[in-house]
């Protein structure tokens, strides 16, 4: 049952945007951290290099301190221009960027769980399931069931 509403919750992100258009967070249209400061330029400039190399590079890249090497600053640096910029760290974006790929995978190809990981640069496919289901609350199999349940309602 959980599922379904992550499903449904998914089908509705998909009504409002397509999943190739990026969410609000990730379009790098600096906005102010809730508590923070106005961000800088060069802030802002990081900020946007780094949403440009989340969105090329996310099958290869899962750790903020990858990213942060591309861009030549430190892991700290970078969690801080991403939060001044939209209120989370670098970590958050590259996880919910990875899920994102992931449901797109699980919905619109015929991979399996284990290809699936594979291409998004998981070691291991029973550690992206772990992944996946600590981000979505539901295995891939499930979330795939519900995108198979669903498209074949309609």
């Amino acid at each position: 049952m959980y599922c379904q509403r992550v499903w449904l919750g998914f089908l509705r992100h998909l009504d409002r945007s397509s999943l190739l258009a990026q969410p609000p967070h990730y379009r790098g249209s600096p906005c102010q951290s809730p508590s923070g400061p106005p961000t800088s330029p060069a802030s802002t400039r990081i900020y946007q290099q780094f949403l440009k190399l989340l969105g090329r590079d996310i099958t290869e890249k899962h750790l903020p301190g990858d990213y942060a090497a591309a861009l030549g600053v430190s892991t700290d640096y970078l969690s801080q221009c991403v939060r001044q910029n939209c209120g989370h760290g670098a970590g958050t974006l590259v996880r919910r960027r990875t899920t994102l790929e992931a449901k797109r995978l699980l919905a619109h190809s015929s991979l399996t769980i284990a290809e699936i990981a594979y291409q998004l640069n998981f070691k291991d496919p029973s550690y992206f399931s772990r992944f996946f289901k600590n981000q979505v609350g539901c295995l891939p199999n499930a979330f795939r069931n519900q995108a198979e349940g669903a498209s074949s309602a309609s």
